[in-house]
This record gives structure tokens, C-alpha cells and sequence, in this order.
């Protein structure tokens, strides 16, 4: 009887420990892209199909999609497209995605990746 009181303040910081430390869950769509970009030099037929079969649920009007996540998901598509050979999309479409990510290398200089 005598351990129950020290177990029992030692379950209670075991689990406020677990939920705090938690990392958040990523959007699923960018597990998604991680994959996408790995198809998108040697397969990008299949890359292209993986996105058009995300199109309607990432176009939504009822979906709550991010901001950088519709724009990570029109810039791929914009490339599936073009390593595919099909039209691109209108030129307000890519500039406004050239323009976001002009944007964010502007605001973060240290990351050379969003510098084109």
C-alpha cells in the first residue's frame, strides 16, 4: 500500500511528459510530397497520377488546406506536368508560385533550398 503513493505521482509525470513532449502531426499530404518528390526523376508518370488522385480533395472548397501546403502541391504538379510533356498550367498560376517561394527566400536568406 505504501508504493501505491509513490506510483501514482510517478504515472501521472509519465504521461503529462508522453503528451507534451509529442511531436504535432504532420499534414498528411506532406508525407505525401516526401514521396512524390522521390518519384518525380525516376517515374514521373507515376508521380503525375499520385497528384491528380489528390487534386479534388486538395481543391476543395470545404477543404482547410494550408497555404504552403496548396503551394508545395501546385509547384509539383506544375513539374509532374512538365516532365510529363503536358500543358502547363495558366502563367498567373506559376507566377504566383515562383512569387511564394521568391517570397519565403527572402524572409529565411539562411536556407539555400528555398533559393532558386
Amino acid at each position: 500500500m505504501k508504493h501505491c503513493w509513490l506510483i501514482t505521482p510517478l504515472l501521472f509525470l509519465s504521461f503529462v511528459l508522453l503528451f507534451c513532449t509529442r511531436q504535432p502531426a504532420m499534414y498528411p499530404a506532406q508525407e505525401d510530397f516526401q514521396d512524390i518528390t522521390a518519384l518525380m526523376t525516376p517515374q514521373p508518370d507515376s508521380a503525375l497520377d499520385i497528384l491528380l488522385k489528390m487534386y479534388d480533395t486538395i481543391t476543395a472548397e470545404d477543404a482547410t488546406v494550408p497555404y504552403p501546403v496548396y503551394m508545395k502541391y501546385r509547384l509539383l504538379l506544375s513539374e509532374a506536368l512538365f516532365k510529363n510533356d503536358y500543358q502547363q498550367p495558366d502563367t498567373f498560376t506559376i507566377n504566383k508560385i515562383v512569387n511564394y517561394y521568391d517570397s519565403l527566400g527572402t524572409i529565411m536568406r539562411a536556407n539555400k533550398d528555398l533559393q532558386f
